[in-house]
């Protein structure tokens, strides 16, 4: 059984509908890309699965229905770093981190994971007194996922993380990405615009156009499509 599965998912904002009917899924362990123009449905593809919009249709995580609350969504393990990283800036960035453990009550394991994020990037702990809006997009963009990394996630949601970065920074964060799906399982599902990049992290990518999957398969075979390179990949 996948760990996700979308069976002919609607999603709605008010009586606007923008997902009409997407079926997916995501294996454990694996990265997953969502790919599409501006508008296609990707974004709220997202929301549904976190309880953030109106929503019809099957959605299962490890075998079961998923709530319909971000709330229940995030106690299953599912956590979900939005477009435009979802920092909050008046805070330092320590109380940043912190937020990610909050439905978390094993408080010693919580400092001992705290100590290993920050060993692997040891600015977050030489600035955590630092207020988190004065930060740099790169900076911030590491700091969310180091904060969604707290919260000890079954699934990953990312919404567009390569939005507003340079090309360096997004192949350093997607670097980090890589390595924590190879070295501890990390299961991903990502939305992003930029697809080269997300085809090179992921292991299979649905092409979603006004709302619907019009494409799928593995990263590998997508790369070659001729209407996939033609509009999205720009040869």
């Amino acid at each position: 059984m996948p760990l996700l599965e979308l069976t002919d998912v609607h999603a709605r904002y008010g009586q606007v509908r923008a997902v009409h009917g997407v079926s997916l899924t995501v294996d454990e362990g694996e990265i997953v890309a969502l790919l599409g123009a501006n508008g296609a449905g990707k974004t709220t593809t997202l929301r549904a699965i976190s309880g953030m919009v109106a929503r019809e249709g099957s959605l299962v995580f490890d075998s079961k229905p998923l709530p319909r609350k971000a709330e229940g969504t995030a106690r299953l393990g599912i956590t979900h770093v939005p477009e435009g990283r979802g920092i909050l800036g008046e805070l330092t960035v320590w109380e940043n981190l912190k937020m990610g453990a909050y439905l978390r009550r094993d408080r010693k394991a919580v400092a001992r994971h705290l100590d290993d994020v920050t060993s692997e990037l040891p600015w977050l702990g030489q600035r955590r007194d630092q207020q988190a809006g004065t930060l740099s997009g790169g900076e911030q963009q590491m700091l969310a996922l180091a904060r969604a990394r707290l919260s000890k996630p079954r699934l990953l949601l990312l919404d567009e993380p390569s939005l507003g970065l340079a090309p360096l920074i997004v192949e350093q964060f997607f670097a980090v990405v890589r390595r924590l799906n190879e070295e501890q399982g990390l299961t991903v599902l990502v939305v992003e615009q930029n697809a080269n990049a997300a085809l090179d992290i992921s292991n299979r990518a649905y092409l979603l156009e006004v709302g619907r999957v019009a494409l799928e398969g593995a990263s590998a075979e997508l790369r070659e499509h001729e209407g996939v390179r033609k509009s999205y990949l720009g040869y």
